[in-house]
């Protein structure tokens, strides 16, 4: 699991939009760690499974380098 805190930021880091703007790496680590532990806390409390939740990197990829950019 704590290797998407590294891995997340470095492939959404390294996209970039229409006009050549990047994300921040550390507003990309927060938003991560706060994804994460959001969803985690919603499967523990919610679907009462003790099962822990975070971003796909495979998604984000595709997501980073072909869908934003366009």
């Amino acid at each position: 699991m704590a290797y998407i805190i590294v891995l997340n930021p470095i492939i959404l880091g390294s996209a970039k939009d229409m006009y050549g703007n990047q994300l921040d790496n550390g507003q990309l680590v927060t938003a991560t760690v706060l994804t994460a532990a959001f969803s985690t806390l919603l499967m523990g409390v919610i679907g009462n499974v003790p099962i822990a939740l975070a971003a796909g990197l495979g998604v984000n990829t595709v997501v980073a380098l072909q869908l934003a950019p366009g």
